[in-house]
């Protein structure tokens, strides 16, 4: 192996309909040649990271969104019985399939990839590396409420972002690559305000997608942020441009794949610099004879 060879793996946080920013991040990766040696994944994540490491463009992927207005996304979350969650995802699967062409294995894909978990009886991170696909992603992004858990092996499996919501620990435990971090989840402390405090804008009304999901990922904000700061990683790309964008906002997902690549293209010479200095690291290194 050349030890001067290139290659970052991609850590992809959960964010539900933010997450499709993901698909403008890889678009704009693509246009500046950008080096993918490895992608992980949670929930959004893992469903756009996936797609990507099983070949499919980000092209495709805005194709896919340009096409789904809100009946589409309606029809995503039928009711299913038992009621373990509102959805059994078989209608998402079956759009996955439809974009992959199938459901290959995690171990045969062009780009090795990732899918973090959680498991609901034990609340251990699942790090999901071989195996179908589209199981892997589906376990991923059950959302606990929204999808019925996925049972693989026995174990219940939920959503990865309860434990571990910008899974850089699992990209460390996976991969000796540097880390591109791309979050999209708010790391901030939750504010403590009175009740007659106005709010800073004015209150949406909510169905119950709406209401599972943000409640889900408030309660990942202290942890994203004590990950960022036990895990560092090489680049962290935080988008905070795409968190004006609802987690349940599935219908304006084009508009949030631009706001992606439009974010990315912003923080172009970041990501410049930081492949110039590790170009240098591993030069350095080399001429120490490591």
């Amino acid at each position: 192996m050349n030890v001067l060879e290139e290659r970052w793996v991609l850590v992809l946080s959960g964010g539900a309909a933010r997450g499709f920013a993901f698909v403008g991040v890889l678009k704009a990766l693509e246009e500046m040649d950008f080096p993918i040696g490895g992608i992980v994944g949670c929930s959004a994540g893992a469903l756009v990271g996936g797609l990507y490491a099983a070949g499919v463009s980000p092209g495709t992927m805005e194709n896919v969104l340009a096409r789904m207005g809100p009946l589409d996304w309606a029809g995503m979350f039928r009711p299913t019985l038992p009621i373990q969650g509102l959805t059994d995802g078989k209608a998402v699967l079956q759009v996955l399939r439809d974009l992959v062409g199938g459901n290959p294995l995690i171990e045969d894909l062009p780009i090795p990839f990732r899918a973090v978990a959680t498991d609901l009886h034990t609340g251990e991170v699942v790090v999901l590396d071989r195996g179908p696909l589209l199981e892997a992603i589906r376990a991923s992004i059950a959302i606990p409420g929204v999808f019925t858990p996925l049972v693989r092996n026995g174990r219940y499996l939920v959503d990865g972002g309860l434990v571990e919501p910008i899974p850089i620990p699992a990209g460390r435990r996976s991969f000796r690559d540097p880390i591109l971090a791309v979050n999209v989840l708010s790391p901030l402390p939750l504010r403590h305000v009175s009740p007659e405090d106005p709010p800073v804008q004015k209150a949406p009304s909510l169905h119950l997608v709406d209401i599972l999901t943000r409640s889900f990922y408030m309660l990942q904000r202290r942890v994203v942020g004590a990950i960022l700061e036990e895990f560092p990683p090489e680049v962290l790309l935080d988008l905070e441009e795409v968190r004006e964008y609802s987690t349940a906002q599935f219908d304006r997902g084009l508009e949030i794949a631009r706001a992606g690549y439009e974010a990315v293209q912003r923080r172009r010479e970041v990501l410049e610099e930081a492949r110039r200095m590790w170009f240098l690291h591993r030069v350095r290194a080399q001429f120490r004879g490591g």
